[in-house]
């Protein structure tokens, strides 16, 4: 049982060392779509920014004919500029964040990448051990075909072994459990089957009874 539990071990880490190796960056139009979006939002609210101060600095220029005294008032006006920019960069940044929630899948570098789900890569990996096969499958980047070959020679012979070592357990625990039946179906076989005799037998029966019947006459 041992050599079984360190097979389903070899198995699980090899699934995990796969799932990782198979990694591929995704470069797909949904991803790189929002990117550009995001981009196309940020630039058009920097315009409309520089729009908006600027419209406001020569409304300031016209009241105050270049006075170094402004009240609230006008400076409000700049104010109104930025603070519906703010708005919207939080709404951006809220619906961005939700968007990383929803679609994980990113490693260390920031980008996102496609992983091989944990029961393929297992599966992948007892059929690589078992030497059955597993269709068409077969990993795509260099390092993971070694990986393979390496986990291969490793792993088949390890495998084979606590096959056959868990074989002869099983042997060992059927013949413990059949030896009681074994016996009474012996027993019940002696007491329902009648020995057949042969003609020599049958004439030393005779004979043993026929003496047993003399000496009773005496």
């Amino acid at each position: 049982l041992a050599m079984v539990i360190a097979v389903a071990v070899y198995v699980v880490a090899g699934a995990f060392a796969i799932r990782e190796i198979e990694a591929i960056p995704r470069h797909d139009p949904e991803t790189s779509r929002p990117k550009r979006e995001a981009h196309e939002i940020r630039h058009s609210s920097l315009n409309r920014t520089r729009k908006c101060v600027l419209a406001a600095l020569q409304r300031l220029g016209a009241v105050s004919n270049c006075s170094q005294h402004l009240d609230s008032t006008h400076l409000s006006w700049l104010d109104e500029c930025y603070r519906h920019e703010d708005h919207r960069r939080i709404a951006t940044d809220t619906s961005s964040e939700e968007d990383k929630k929803a679609g994980g899948g990113k490693n260390g570098d920031g980008k996102e990448y496609e992983y091989w789900t944990l029961m393929d890569s297992v599966l992948f990996c007892y059929t690589v051990i078992t030497t059955i096969g597993y269709g068409n499958v077969a990993p795509r980047t260099f390092n993971g075909r070694i990986f393979v070959i390496l986990y291969g020679l490793v792993g088949v012979p390890f495998t084979m072994l606590a096959i056959a070592n868990l074989g002869k357990f099983l042997a060992t625990i059927l013949k413990s459990w059949t030896r009681p039946f074994v016996k009474c179906a012996r027993r019940l076989r002696r007491r329902l089957c009648k020995p057949k005799y042969t003609a020599k037998e049958k004439q030393r029966l005779m004979e043993r009874e026929s003496r047993k019947s003399v000496k009773v006459g005496f």
